[in-house]
């Protein structure tokens, strides 16, 4: 998580992911910058949010079991 400036984005982010929590709903988030994704993530556990991440080399069973688990 940054820990200086505001970053609306995170925020924004952040905002979408406890709305849709609270009415039972699941979201998405794409980026090529996997390193974004991390810093995503981590804001999401922070709140108490759970998440998966799945990228590009994720492959077979894993990738099965994570797209299963999102659905």
């Amino acid at each position: 998580i940054a820990k200086a400036g505001h970053h609306s984005k995170l925020d924004a982010i952040v905002k979408i992911a406890r709305s849709a929590q609270k009415k039972g709903r699941k979201f998405l988030v794409f980026s090529q910058w996997t390193g974004h994704l991390a810093i995503i993530r981590l804001a999401l556990e922070a709140h108490g949010i759970r998440c998966g991440l799945i990228q590009g080399d994720v492959q077979g069973p894993e990738r099965t079991r994570n797209v299963d688990a999102f659905q």
